[in-house]
């Protein structure tokens, strides 16, 4: 039976440091961007979650949402709090402040996945890694991540890309 690739996590939460302002907040054109997010993923997903401190930002849109229950650790959680309500096997997982949907870019994501569970070698995730660097924020992780996840962050092991580097992928 082939993976089910149907559920999309958007990261809506964190303090923003960097950017000075609420990144749920940029506008591209007339449209905040996790908007026109959500509405080119829905032609890619039949079910969109956001995990935010926000909800009410999204209130009477096409999506879930879902807050931390590991809170002030970073993305980790909420990544974790999203596969906990996603329904399909992988997850596609994209930051909010990131303009760019490419359908290309995340069909070749399932094609890799899907090659991987034919040769019985699951890992779990796929993402982009270039020079060594790996991209979490466009990537697909596998529901049966969650009690790793949970482990790290009960840890104190709260960093995406630490607990990425410890995959086998």
């Amino acid at each position: 039976m082939p993976p089910s690739f149907g559920s999309v996590i958007i990261l809506a939460g964190g303090q923003s440091r960097r950017m000075g302002f609420d990144k749920q907040q940029l506008v591209i054109g007339d449209e905040l961007l996790p908007h026109r997010q959500i509405r080119e993923l829905r032609e890619l997903f039949s079910q969109i979650i956001v995990s935010t401190l926000t909800p009410e930002l999204y209130k009477g849109l096409p999506v879930e949402t879902v807050t931390d229950l590991y809170v002030d650790v970073g993305p980790l959680a909420g990544i974790h709090a999203g596969l906990m309500a996603a329904r399909s096997d992988y997850v596609y997982v994209i930051a909010c402040d990131m303009p760019e949907v490419n359908a290309s870019y995340i069909e070749a994501l399932k094609q890799k996945l899907s090659a991987s569970m034919e040769v019985k070698r699951p890992d779990g995730i796929a993402t982009l890694r270039a020079s060594g660097r790996i991209e979490p924020f466009q990537a697909f992780y596998q529901r049966t991540l969650v009690p790793a996840i949970e482990h790290a962050l009960l840890s104190g092991k709260n960093s995406v890309v630490d607990f990425l580097h410890n995959r086998p992928f």
